[in-house]
């Protein structure tokens, strides 16, 4: 059971010409997991969502990870680690593979722009409240909120706290969705899961 959302000006149909009521077309832009073959967004934009206005290097050193050789449990004083600049380049890597990278962030700063285009992210709202922004429009986040955003978005957070935000973050390679085993055949929360679809909720 694929869950549908509709915000704003759409047509009734998809992938036909829509124009705006200024006159001009809206271009639309597809976001799909596996491009055309998944689970997919269909946006439309007053602007082409192609232009670009910049294109600037990160500066990011390599993650210096070591096996954890034998397995040794861990507690990581997440509160104890030094506050970030931003809530994206100041976050510091906990631990990796080449699966997930976890890693811890505190700041009032917010941040800049930012797109992952190698897979999901997966935050969550450890303190403090934000305003994520993206192209799906703004989505209000607090303690306790676990956010999922997909790869190729481009979102900035914003801090709306009094306070900074921390956030406990999971970069995926690949895409985050919920196991098999808690969703029927159609995609509907069974029984048994620990959250169903009156959990979510998305952005406005």
């Amino acid at each position: 059971m694929p869950h549908y959302r509709a915000m704003g000006d759409v047509p009734r149909k998809r992938h036909t010409f829509h124009r705006g009521p200024e006159g001009t077309s809206y271009a639309e832009e597809l976001i799909g997991q596996a491009g055309f073959s998944a689970s997919s967004a269909l946006l439309y934009h007053r602007h082409s969502p192609s232009a670009l206005t910049a294109i600037e290097p990160v500066d990011r050193p390599p993650i210096e990870a070591t096996p954890d050789h034998p397995l040794t449990p861990r507690h990581l004083r997440t509160p104890r680690l030094a506050a970030g600049d931003d809530l994206v380049g100041g976050r510091t890597p906990l631990l990796a593979n080449r699966d997930v990278e976890i890693s811890w962030v505190s700041s009032a700063g917010g941040g800049g722009l930012y797109r992952n285009a190698v897979g999901d992210e997966l935050a969550f709202v450890q303190e403090g409240a934000a305003r994520l922004d993206s192209v799906f429009g703004a989505l209000t986040v607090g303690p306790g909120d676990y956010v999922v955003v997909p790869a190729g978005v481009t979102h900035r957070w914003t801090v709306t706290g009094d306070g900074p935000l921390g956030l406990f973050v999971v970069a995926s390679s690949g895409h985050v969705a919920p196991p098999s085993r808690y969703l029927s055949p159609h995609g509907q929360f069974l029984e048994h899961a620990p959250y169903c679809e009156r959990d979510q909720r998305g952005p406005s």
